[in-house]
C-alpha cells in the first residue's frame, strides 16, 4: 500500500445506510494530497469477511465484506431511472460454499463506468469490501457503493491459500449454477418461439389506471427470457 498526507477535508456525521463509521471526511477541489514515505506500522485494508448465507439472513442495508467465485458475468445494460437519466449496469453472480447444502449464490450490481470498462474474468476468485446488502421478493442482493473496493487477487487478511481453498471448493461442487430465480426466467416454463406468440395472441386488455386489477382477468402482459440463434439482420426496413 502507498501512504499519502491528506488535508483540506471537512468532517460530518455518517449516514448508518451508506457508511461504516459514525464519521465521514468529504475532499473537494481545495483539499491537497501528498504522497509520503511508507510507514508499516500504518495497516492496510482490513476485511471482515460474511459468507453468502450469513449475508442472506443478515439485515437489508447493511455494508458486508464477502469472498467467493465469480460464477457468472453477464452483458452490461442500459438501465433508465426514475429521473430519466440512463446508467450502464452489470450484474456479476458470485458464489461460494456456504449454506446448508454447501452452495450459494448472491447477485452482485456494479453500474457506471465500472460496469461498462472493468474487466470482470469469470471463474475466478474475487473478493468484495464495503457491499451494500439488498433485498427485492425475500432474497438479499448485494451493489456497489462509492466506497466498495472490488478485487481479484486475494487481500493480505485473507492470506495467498484463500484463492486456492475457494477454487477447490468451486471445482468440488461442479461449478453449480445460480438457482432458477436468478437466471433471469425465475423457472418458468421453457416454449418455443411459435408458442409464446399464440400465448400473446390470448393477452387481455391493459387495466385501468387506477383501478385495482381483477384476479378473474386474462393477464395482460406476458415477460419472456428468449435463447436462440440469430439467422438474418436487416440492415433496410422493408
Amino acid at each position: 500500500h502507498q501512504v499519502y498526507y491528506f488535508s483540506g477535508g471537512s468532517i460530518k456525521q455518517g449516514n448508518p445506510k451508506w457508511d461504516r463509521s459514525p464519521c465521514v471526511i468529504t475532499f473537494d477541489q481545495g483539499t491537497c494530497i501528498e504522497e509520503a514515505e511508507d510507514d508499516v506500522a500504518i495497516p492496510g485494508l482490513s476485511y471482515s469477511f460474511q459468507s453468502l448465507a450469513q449475508i442472506q439472513q443478515g439485515e437489508k442495508d447493511s455494508i458486508v465484506d464477502l469472498k467467493g467465485v465469480l460464477s457468472e458475468v453477464r452483458p452490461c445494460v442500459q438501465i433508465t431511472m426514475r429521473d430519466g437519466k440512463i446508467r450502464p449496469k452489470r450484474s456479476l453472480i458470485i458464489w461460494d460454499n456456504s449454506g446448508p447444502e454447501g452452495s450459494s449464490h448472491i447477485e452482485f450490481t456494479v453500474w457506471g463506468e465500472r460496469a461498462e470498462k472493468e474487466d470482470f474474468p469469470q471463474e475466478s476468485p474475487i473478493f468484495i469490501k464495503g457491499a451494500r446488502v439488498g433485498e427485492f421478493n425475500n432474497m438479499k442482493s448485494l451493489n456497489n457503493v462509492g466506497s466498495t473496493v472490488v478485487s481479484f487477487e486475494a487481500p493480505p487478511a485473507a492470506g495467498p491459500a484463500s484463492t486456492q481453498e475457494l477454487l477447490q471448493a468451486w471445482s468440488a461442487m461442479g461449478q453449480p449454477a445460480p438457482p432458477p430465480a436468478m437466471r433471469g426466467g425465475g423457472g418458468g416454463k421453457r416454449a418455443s418461439i411459435q408458442e409464446v406468440q399464440d400465448e400473446n395472441m390470448r393477452l387481455g386488455p391493459a387495466p385501468i389506471p387506477g383501478q385495482p386489477l381483477d384476479p378473474s382477468s386474462a393477464p395482460s402482459v406476458h415477460r419472456h427470457v428468449l435463447l436462440g440463434t440469430i439467422t438474418t439482420v436487416f440492415t433496410e426496413r422493408p
